[in-house]
């Protein structure tokens, strides 16, 4: 069946307007079933989901596309303000088959942009919904799907050229989620993958890119006045302490205290030691 073939329509069972989850707050029930595969958008603050006992981290413009239930899949990070989301969650089999196609071919995992066609037509979507959860037949749920189709059509060329060209670690961090879930969304194994980054970067690719997200670090405290948790959420950590003993790993001090020694640094008129 042609996916983009319009005569048959898209059916999505529309459940939820933006929801603001704290970490004590429970799922809406339908992420409880597991005859549905949910879309689910991050707007605000973060969370981490856990597959197979790897956590991925859920920030602003990641998209996350899984079957349900995932009631016990995820974990909201209060510190960060909460999670703020949208949610599709598509229960007939036409649409399921579909989706589990975008999956197969583009992954679970997905970033866009948050003023994309793809999240207006979801916001709308949501909007219109009634106090009972219900079903929508429409050609704007089609529109909806097929963006959706484009804008991970969109990430997966990005990702590959990035992979083909001779872009840095630094380019590719705020890209890459995991380099075991960059496989499974390219095709490729994870050893396939890892040997072929440490080819172009001469070093391991893990290394290289936590090395590029710590130097992106330096670099937001030093711009400005970011959480300590909400920068470490930002780069996926699953705790402050761990982003703190990464970061002194590799700078030699907290972040709390290269923040301050740059400040006094920059008002001496002298550079950072």
């Amino acid at each position: 069946m042609n996916a983009f073939d319009q005569s048959a329509p898209i059916f999505l069972l529309c459940a939820g307007e933006e929801l603001h989850l704290q970490s004590a707050d429970a799922p809406p029930k339908i992420w409880r079933r597991a005859d549905v595969i949910l879309w689910i958008l991050t707007l605000r603050g973060s969370a981490c989901y856990s597959q197979s006992g790897r956590p991925q981290f859920l920030l602003p413009g990641t998209v996350l596309v899984s079957p349900g239930p995932l009631n016990r899949s995820i974990k909201v990070n209060a510190k960060d303000g909460g999670w703020h989301c949208v949610y599709l969650a598509a229960e007939n089999e036409m649409t399921k088959s579909r989706m589990e196609y975008v999956m197969r071919n583009f992954g679970s995992m997905t970033k866009t942009a948050l003023d994309s066609s793809c999240v207006r037509l979801a916001r709308r979507l949501v909007s219109r919904r009634s106090r009972k959860d219900l079903w929508t037949q429409s050609s704007e749920a089609f529109r909806w799907f097929h963006a959706w189709w484009q804008e991970s059509e969109r990430h997966n060329l990005e990702i590959r050229h990035l992979l083909s060209s001779k872009a840095e670690p630094q380019e590719c961090a705020q890209e890459i989620f995991s380099l075991k879930s960059l496989a499974s969304q390219l095709g490729y194994s994870p050893s396939y993958l890892s040997r072929m980054l440490g080819k172009k970067w001469r070093k391991s690719p893990a290394r290289s890119l936590r090395e590029a997200r710590l130097a992106s670090a330096a670099r937001e405290l030093e711009a400005g006045d970011i959480p300590i948790s909400a920068l470490a959420a930002k780069l996926g950590y699953l705790s402050d302490s761990a982003f703190i003993r990464a970061f002194r790993k590799v700078h030699g001090i907290s972040p709390d205290k290269y923040r301050a020694r740059h400040r006094k640094s920059s008002a001496e008129g002298r550079p950072p030691a």
